[in-house]
């Protein structure tokens, strides 16, 4: 088991390695781990003591050694793959015949027959004894196994299921994963060959431009992701490709226009990053919310600020009624606050319980259960770039109020003192009769209050008509960001009671804008000036103001297919073929992105005859997978004009689905592991 231990060491390493600059080598990163645990004052003693007495272990050193060149995997560096001219010889100018593929098909098939397990190879005997000649069975079992982490029999079945029958998605599927190990040569033939079956499918078109970049070939790869995106405008891993063509050969506005491109059809790692360099103003959130719509998580316009104060005589009954409101909001915070605190306390208790079943699973020489959350790198940049966009827009638009109230605040002074001069000027003194001193004060001060109310009510018009304004806009930037931090904050890579703990803080300082919003009511009619009223006891209803429901898992798929089953949620991914394997997130390909496609109702092939669904022929489901098989993004792709939406996905309880892969280049080397001899 001394293995598995090993393995557990490197699962710990990269945990505690959150917040650690990539470049650090693995014995840096375990210094830098044994810092965070000293430091860490929530801890438990023990479990810190045996972690201390883990990383400075014989084993933990063996495998710090062991994986230096795995953590080097790290450094981003978008380089393209120089030409490799023995392989690029190895291309025919020509596509090749039917029978020049069932040749090479044959060839890999033998090749790889020989690196199998004995187990593999009576696995994949009896899938294809039960395929009864259906191609597609194979080529959704291959894609099964390969997502599972079991390459030699994903490609025996991939290879299994061309020979049998030479439909598209067979060849594009044996292309692709051909391609993502390294032997773009021989994915080459078996592209152009299945690029006649239909010349604008793009899902080939880019597994093709990704064999020809692999082999170094970037004129020729140029040509062909710039006919797939002719036809997928908005292609995820095609533009992006384009974009490192252009940025490398000195052309940085077309490189961020297909960075920008490649957002728009799905999250990329790389073309996030890209954008990051290229163009740091460019505004993510806009590109990645086209994927989806965050659901409605608590009624926000529900909370209406109470009236605006237009008329000095109103000022007693409007400042009672956001003294009121600011009250109730008040009291719903401290609600929130218990709830938030509670959840707090709950979750940092699991995460405690966690890390003692890992320390006691580590001390069993054991691999420890732990939780994968797919979204985490995409949720996490854009809750940084949803509170940098809030911050921004919120400043401007309480700059934009302040100023105009400001502006409106001195012309009404002036216009005051314009008035009182004008009628002090009219101030008579002396004597008269027993009478000394002002003689018509009484009289012109009566003028000069009326005459004063009512600029002072024009302003006040004026006043709570720019704050009208303020607040709509206000609140409508207030409830846009809130879904979308709650919506990724469920993506996001921390325990689910924590993130529930997140949403009650949300709902509070939601909360503290709106009373933000009642204390800046503007009353500059105020009682002081002539006569005034007593203030009327104001009642609110704060439970009204509740919130619904707590969010749940944004997405949650559960697709059946022709003979297994897709299942996607924010914790967990799993893809099952006819034998119900579902299973691991270990890749050991060569360094590349795929995305697998399930069309909705493209064909159903039932023993061995495809049958056309008709409807919804153009619509498909995509899940976008990085380089170590971790989902990015998913959702509803149609290809016509590149549109997708992202919410809730429901697919559907009927089968009538068919898969296919995507491979990318991810542009950041190699990665070491097992290696596929063909």
């Amino acid at each position: 088991m001394k293995s598995g231990f090993i393995v557990t060491l490197l699962i710990l390493i990269m945990f505690y390695r959150q917040s650690i600059a990539q470049q650090k080598n693995a014995e840096q990163i375990m210094e830098d781990a044994k810092k965070q645990l000293s430091d860490d004052r929530e801890m438990d003693p023990d479990i810190k003591k045996q972690i201390m007495n883990m990383l400075s272990s014989n084993d933990a050193k063996e495998a710090i050694s062991n994986s230096n060149l795995i953590l080097k995997s790290d450094f981003h560096l978008t380089t393209l793959p120089k030409p490799d001219r023995k392989r690029l010889a190895m291309i025919s100018d020509k596509v090749i015949s039917k029978e020049q593929l069932n040749s090479l098909v044959e060839n890999l098939s033998q090749k790889i027959k020989t690196q199998v397990s004995p187990e593999i190879l009576k696995d994949v005997q009896q899938t294809i004894i039960k395929a009864n000649g259906n191609g597609a069975y194979l080529s959704a079992e291959a894609v099964s196994a390969w997502y599972n982490g079991t390459p030699q029999k994903a490609f025996f079945l991939a290879a299994s299921a061309v020979k049998l029958q030479n439909n598209i998605n067979s060849l594009n599927n044996l292309g692709a994963m051909l391609n993502l190990c390294g032997y773009e040569e021989k994915a080459v033939a078996v592209l152009q060959f299945a690029l006649q079956m239909d010349k604008e499918n793009s899902t080939v078109l880019n597994n093709l431009g990704r064999a020809y970049l692999g082999l170094g070939d970037k004129e020729k790869a140029e040509e062909v992701y710039l006919t797939c995106v002719r036809y997928a405008p908005n292609h995820p891993e095609a533009n992006n490709a384009l974009g490192c063509l252009y940025e490398e050969d000195g052309d940085p506005k077309k490189a961020r226009n297909h960075f920008e491109k490649s957002l728009d059809g799905a999250y990329n790692e790389n073309a996030a990053k890209s954008l990051d360099r290229l163009s740091p103003d460019f505004n993510i959130v806009f590109s990645i919310s086209k994927h989806h719509k965050a659901p409605e998580y608590f009624n926000q316009f529900k909370f209406r600020i109470p009236e605006e104060c237009f008329k000095g005589e109103d000022y007693f009954r409007v400042k009672a009624l956001h003294e009121a409101f600011q009250q109730s909001i008040s009291d719903l915070q401290k609600q929130y606050s218990t709830l938030q605190k509670a959840l707090e306390m709950k979750g940092h208790k699991e995460i405690k319980n966690s890390r003692k079943n890992i320390m006691e699973a580590i001390q069993r020489r054991e691999i420890p259960a732990l939780t994968v959350y797919p979204f985490a790198v995409v949720s996490g940049r854009m809750l940084l770039k949803l509170h940098y966009n809030f911050q921004n827009d919120k400043v401007h638009f309480i700059k934009d109020f302040e100023n105009s109230m400001h502006k409106l605040n001195q012309k009404h002074l002036t216009a005051i003192k314009q008035m009182e001069d004008k009628f002090k000027s009219e101030y008579v003194f002396g004597t008269q009769g027993e009478l000394s001193g002002c003689l018509n004060c009484e009289e012109v001060e009566k003028r000069m209050c009326a005459a004063l109310k009512q600029v002072d009510n024009g302003y006040q018009e004026a006043a709570a008509s720019l704050h009208a304004g303020f607040v709509d806009k206000y609140k409508l930037l207030l409830t846009g960001y809130f879904d979308e931090f709650v919506y990724w904050n469920s993506l996001s890579g921390v325990p689910k009671t924590l993130s529930d703990a997140e949403f009650y803080t949300y709902i509070h300082d939601f909360l503290s804008e709106i009373a933000y919003l009642s204390k800046t009511t503007p009353f500059i009619a105020g009682p002081g000036r002539c006569d005034g009223s007593s203030a009327e006891k104001i009642l609110v209803n704060a439970e009204k103001y509740k919130a619904d429901k707590k969010p749940e898992c944004p997405i949650n798929l559960d697709i059946p297919f022709v003979i297994g089953k897709l299942s996607l949620d924010c914790s967990s991914f799993s893809i099952s073929g006819g034998e119900g394997v579902t299973g691991s997130y270990k890749k050991n390909f060569v360094s590349g992105q795929s995305t697998i496609s399930i069309g909705a109702g493209l064909t159903m092939e039932i023993g061995g005859a495809g049958v056309s669904a008709g409807a919804g022929a153009s619509e498909s489901i995509y899940i976008t997978f990085d380089k170590n098989g971790n989902p990015t993004d998913a959702g509803l792709k149609f290809d016509a004009g590149g549109k997708l939406k992202m919410g809730n996905i429901s697919s559907g309880a009927g089968a009538g689905y068919t898969m296919g892969m995507n491979s990318g280049w991810d542009f950041t080397g190699h990665y070491p592991g097992e290696t596929i001899k063909l």
